[in-house]
């Protein structure tokens, strides 16, 4: 292996190490959707404290605790309930802010549509 090889790979490790820091918002922002969609789900049967709750302790195992408290669940009369959730996330590479993503998780169920619990 050449210097010159070596050197193509770090930069090829580089590149992925930088594509990887943009994509992962949207990744978290999966499993943030994930969660949000349980807790909708746990809030057509349940007390609605008790699903923000659940939002928030799942808030707190992936160390986004400032999230658990910005959730808003709406439960309606005829069983509906209706969950959002907006918030930034940054792209931070070597303590440097690069942007900012604005991240919109919205969910509404219905008693008949849930399933889960």
């Amino acid at each position: 292996m050449t210097f010159t090889d070596l050197i193509k790979i770090l930069f090829i490790a580089f590149i992925v190490w930088i594509g990887w820091n943009f994509a992962q918002p949207y990744w978290q922002n999966y499993w943030i959707k994930q969660d949000l969609i349980k807790a909708t789900s746990f809030a057509t049967k349940n007390d609605i404290e008790r699903a923000r709750k659940m939002f928030k302790d799942s808030m707190l195992n992936q160390n986004k605790p400032e999230l658990g408290e910005m959730i808003d669940i709406e439960k309606y009369d005829n069983g509906t309930v209706h969950s959002s959730l907006d918030y930034v996330a940054p792209v931070i590479i070597f303590g440097h802010k690069f942007t900012e993503y604005n991240m919109h998780i919205e969910k509404t169920l219905t008693n008949s549509e849930n399933s889960m619990f």
